[in-house]
């Protein structure tokens, strides 16, 4: 047997269909349908660590006031604020409106 050095033995093999975050249910092979669950469970214990975990008033008392749809909602209205409406629904992953086209390239002189 070949003594390895510590980078040989921590460093795992990468494949092509590793997620990039590690998924609870089953170590051999990840469900992926669970992994935006397990990742919300994650954000709002790190919200509760932070002492950011305040939940809303009123009729659901259970719901956070921060949650991952958050940021999506403030990118969302952070492009349209900034006139390019057509453009935030294609950044958030909404298909691309019919009528509004524009060259990769323009993009990324945007933004």
């Amino acid at each position: 047997m070949s003594e390895k050095t510590i980078t040989e033995i921590r460093t795992p093999d990468k494949k092509e269909s590793d997620l990039i975050f590690a998924v609870y249910q089953n170590t051999k092979m990840p469900i992926s349908a669970f992994l935006y669950k397990d990742f919300c469970c994650s954000f709002g214990k790190t919200l509760g660590c932070m002492n950011k975990g305040d939940r809303e008033d009123g009729c659901n008392e259970r719901r956070r006031k921060i949650i991952l749809h958050s940021f999506r909602r403030f990118v969302k209205t952070t492009i349209s604020d900034l006139g390019y409406g057509d453009y935030s629904e294609r950044f958030i992953g909404h298909s691309s409106p019919t009528y509004w086209s524009i060259k990769e390239s323009e993009k990324t002189e945007l933004f």
